[in-house]
């Protein structure tokens, strides 16, 4: 029963949880809980429903969502990303010559994928990582042209659910490629040999 400390009984578990309404929902359950309005109980992030993330749709190149990245020293988090089904989230992402970015990925809902950074036609894989039931893989990558990328985020399990990214942007360091500053090899026709 609710009490003047705000908690509840949890009948199936025999403790007290907090108390959590629309009100409160966004501070009074602990890390690794959310509120179920329908409960108005906190449960585990493990349990709760997939829905589409706020940046659905972006299941393909021609829909990703544009994201900027932060500042060379920083970090991006994004957080309550979904994978409720076999579609793949993308993210299109501007980076500058030079620019490394490190991107890992966990889950609270036991999600298992691989995430991966593709060049400017969509295709093109440039980086990769995964995240299995052991965590998370760290992707890295290094910009070596001005240019738009692409993040694309894929489960490999059954289980649905909830995601995060970590983003960071350092410094990274160049290989010199003349072919590169020609730009005289992007192509498969162009190929160098």
């Amino acid at each position: 029963t609710r009490g003047a400390s705000q908690y509840i009984s949890d009948e199936g578990s025999r403790t007290c949880v907090p108390f959590c309404d629309a009100n409160n929902e966004a501070t009074v359950c602990d890390e690794g809980y959310y509120c179920d309005l329908d409960e108005n109980l906190c449960a585990p992030l493990s349990d709760r429903p997939c829905t589409p993330d706020e940046y659905a749709p972006n299941g393909s190149a021609e829909s990703a969502a544009n994201i900027t990245l932060p500042s060379i020293g920083s970090t991006l988090m994004l957080e309550d990303l979904t994978l409720c089904d076999t579609t793949p989230d993308w993210f299109q992402f501007d980076m500058e010559t030079g620019e490394e970015l490190t991107v890992t990925m966990s889950s609270a809902s036991n999600i298992t994928g691989n995430y991966e950074v593709l060049a400017a036609d969509g295709s093109t894989s440039l980086a990769q990582g995964a995240l299995g039931a052991l965590g998370g893989e760290l992707l890295r990558f290094t910009a070596n042209r001005d240019d738009s990328y692409y993040l694309k985020v894929t489960r490999t399990g059954v289980t649905t659910g909830f995601y995060n990214l970590t983003l960071a942007v350092a410094q990274g360091e160049l290989c010199e490629d003349s072919w590169e500053n020609a730009a005289t090899n992007d192509t498969l026709q162009t190929a160098s040999p």
